[in-house]
């Protein structure tokens, strides 16, 4: 796929990803909120959404009631239950992005560590204001300040966590 038409694809699989929010209640705003602070924490949070997704009847659960599942909260530990109920529109989120057909999306939770102290890459889901929602490769749901040019569905790398800079 070219680049340009990489964009465009891009581009619609956020507008339904942002849909799918808006339709059971979710916000990029509270997405970003509810971000679990530590890496620890988030990847327990991402095997927790892997396990959600991997399993249509839970998904249906989640779906239907907006709670998490009782019977994911028998599988997990008790470390795990606590982080569910933390973060459960978090790990929504991310059961969402791995179970419906959300490639582009998908491909930023299964990235490289490519996330050190001078970049992080991600994939630009909403722009307001001055300020863009990016969702990057670690699988963070964070706000930065914009800049002209940046647009919804496109890759950037964000240095200094602040000054964005576009992938061509």
């Amino acid at each position: 796929m070219k680049s340009g038409e990489h964009e465009i694809a891009a581009r619609e699989e956020v507008n339904r990803f942002l849909h799918l929010l808006a339709e059971y209640g979710l916000s990029l705003e509270g997405l970003v909120r509810n971000n679990p602070r530590s890496w620890r924490e988030r990847e327990r949070a991402k095997r927790i959404a892997g396990m959600l997704a991997d399993d249509p009847e839970l998904m249906n659960y989640v779906k239907t009631n907006h709670c998490p599942p009782p019977a994911l909260s028998r599988i997990i530990d008790p470390a795990d239950r606590s982080i569910l109920e933390r973060n459960f529109q978090y790990i929504t989120a991310l059961s969402w992005i791995r179970s419906r057909p959300f490639p582009v999306l998908t491909g930023y939770l299964q990235g490289a560590d490519t996330h050190t102290m001078l970049r992080v890459k991600g994939i630009v889901l909403q722009q307001h204001g001055r300020r863009v929602t990016i969702l990057t490769e670690d699988g963070e749901f964070r706000d930065y300040p914009s800049r002209k040019g940046i647009k919804q569905g496109q890759e950037v790398a964000v240095r200094d966590y602040s000054e964005i800079g576009t992938y061509a």
